[in-house]
């Protein structure tokens, strides 16, 4: 856990915003997260320690939580209550072991999770890699959770260019995913071997995040 003064520290620079308190939890475990995926310490910090501010990305999240894209946009910080956070950290040792085994899992790939506590107010957050690409739009995004029930986006949330579009929507838009046999078995089995992790940890909120460019 980190003290940033304003005047800075042999760790910290020196900053115009008020002092504050910095806490990364389980720093080994989620370094060695990011290294499976081809990104540095160095790289990492740079990109949530920017001099250009975060990106707040809409949301129709029921969570009530808030997503903000890091300046590079190569990750997505998530706010979490200290329930959720303490939950993320009680299955660290499946997690990341999954993770080694499965390169190519569709679970959200977490990077890092962090504290910042200022004036008495904590705020947890997760980073999690953007699975979209930075150099191209995405027209439409879809949060896939296999079920109808209240699953679609009100005319409101449709106004804006980032919304999320749920099942409804996609059957709606009669959208269709065209893999071909192969790409339809890999995902299948991947989705499989996800569940099965998901099932032992006993988590049932789970959803297939699906982004769509159209040339």
């Amino acid at each position: 856990e980190a003290s940033c003064a304003r005047r800075g520290t042999a760790e910290t620079p020196a900053h115009d915003h008020p002092p504050f308190r910095f806490k990364d939890y389980a720093p080994l475990v989620f370094r060695q997260i990011r290294s499976k995926f081809g990104i540095t310490s160095e790289d990492y910090m740079l990109s949530l320690t920017s001099e250009y501010v975060l990106a707040e990305m809409f949301t129709n999240s029921r969570s009530g939580s808030f997503f903000f894209y890091s300046s590079d946009f190569r990750f997505v910080l998530k706010t979490c209550t200290r329930h959720e956070a303490a939950f993320l950290l009680s299955v660290l040792p499946p997690y990341p072991e999954h993770l080694m085994r499965h390169r190519f899992t569709l679970l959200s790939r977490f990077f890092g999770l962090h504290r910042v506590t200022r004036g008495g107010c904590k705020v947890y957050f997760v980073v999690m890699g953007n699975v979209f690409p930075i150099d191209r739009p995405v027209h439409e995004r879809y949060d896939l959770k296999g079920s109808t029930r209240n699953r679609f986006t009100t005319d409101a949330e449709r106004q804006s260019a980032d919304v999320v579009l749920k099942d409804l929507d996609f059957i709606n838009a009669n959208r269709k995913l065209r893999l071909g046999d192969d790409k339809k078995r890999r995902l299948l089995a991947q989705l499989r071997v996800d569940c099965e992790l998901l099932e032992r940890l006993e988590i049932i909120d789970y959803s297939m995040l699906v982004g769509i460019h159209r040339a």
